[in-house]
């Protein structure tokens, strides 16, 4: 899923974890370091700034729905991806 991105509204479910989560947002950066998602609890979402999860990819164990695409949506997540990747590097340059 490396050049793939999940809408806004996608719900997922990610490895040691038996809540399920709805994607709210991408690319946070927190403890210096770059995650792809921003998920919040579902179907409760936003009740505290703790309950924010930031994840990647290979966090996730089951998409169990995938939000809303838009006509253009491949424009989005090519941006998205592109922006990620960028992001990505920027931190591998860092940390060398």
């Amino acid at each position: 899923m490396e050049n793939k991105v999940l809408p806004i509204g996608s719900i997922v479910k990610l490895k040691d974890d038996d809540n399920k989560i709805v994607i709210i947002g991408y690319d946070v950066r927190a403890d210096n370091k770059t995650h792809k998602y921003t998920a919040l609890p579902y179907p409760f979402g936003y009740n505290s700034q703790e309950l924010f999860f930031l994840f990647n990819d290979e966090d996730i164990e089951n998409v169990i729905f995938e939000g809303y695409k838009i006509n253009n949506y491949e424009l989005v997540e090519k941006i998205v991806c592109d922006h990620f990747e960028k992001q990505s590097k920027k931190e591998g340059e860092v940390n060398e």
